[in-house]
């Protein structure tokens, strides 16, 4: 398996004289395959759809704290023998994003954040859910509940379910706990670099208003609402996802 600074990847050649390619960050609880096919393989770019640490394939544990997560997707660029990448980040992968152009401007090109917010409003009760395995078939419950499909394709939520109760209750306890604690709402003017936020308006874990927040507040940003979608966008909508994340990049590129 291909492995970088103990992250599994998987890579697309789609421009293999790129300098600046894009990193695909999943969000918690979840792996690479969160990712479907349209933008694993994004015509014209280098792509890396990366495995966090402790999820999937990688080696290690998952940490408690998203600044963690993003010293090691940067520790990833530079074994890779990047300087610079794009940014492409669901939820907490947003939350990596975000992080990391706030402490290495100078290696972030651009972020695509999709889901994505400045804090997130996770209610304790839900998190201790995923504390203990007696509880986690409870979180589990609830957690489908939140991101169900709301519109647009509708096949891939059984498999996300199954791969979801497979994915160790440790694992979704500490990936709840980066999101807590994870708050840069004061900060996000001092992010300069270009964005694309991307939202669903009935999105049940990261409410639609948070991205607009988030969009609003971040100097250079564009804001691309889809109207009665929820949490997982890039699946309920692969193709216009993935056409409006290239046409992002062309833009910025």
């Amino acid at each position: 398996m291909p492995t970088i600074s103990n992250i599994y990847f998987t890579e697309f050649n789609g421009d293999k004289t790129s300098q600046v390619p894009v990193i695909l960050l999943h969000g918690a609880g979840s792996d690479h395959l969160t990712w479907p096919a349209t933008i694993r393989r994004m015509s014209g770019f280098k792509v890396f759809a990366l495995d966090l640490p402790g999820h999937g394939n990688s080696k290690g544990i998952g940490f408690h704290d998203i600044r963690s997560y993003s010293n090691a997707i940067l520790n990833f660029l530079a074994e890779a023998g990047y300087n610079r990448a794009f940014f492409i980040g669901h939820s907490m992968g947003a939350a990596i994003a975000l992080q990391m152009a706030l402490d290495h401007p100078e290696n972030t090109a651009g972020m695509g954040l999709i889901a994505g917010s400045a804090s997130f409003q996770l209610q304790p009760e839900f998190i201790e859910h995923f504390r203990s395995q007696e509880s986690f078939t409870l979180g589990l419950q609830i957690l489908k509940n939140l991101i169900a499909p709301q519109k647009g394709n509708r096949d891939w939520f059984p498999a996300f379910q199954q791969a979801s109760s497979k994915t160790r209750s440790s694992l979704w306890y500490a990936d709840w706990r980066a999101c807590t604690l994870f708050d840069i709402r004061k900060q996000i003017p001092e992010i300069k670099i270009p964005a694309l936020v991307i939202a669903g308006t009935k999105d049940k874990l990261v409410p639609f208003a948070d991205s607009n927040f988030l969009a609003k507040s971040l100097p250079n940003a564009k804001m691309m609402p889809f109207y009665d979608h929820g949490h997982m966008l890039m699946l309920e909508e692969p193709e216009i996802t993935g056409k409006t994340l290239i046409d992002f990049l062309r833009n910025v590129y």
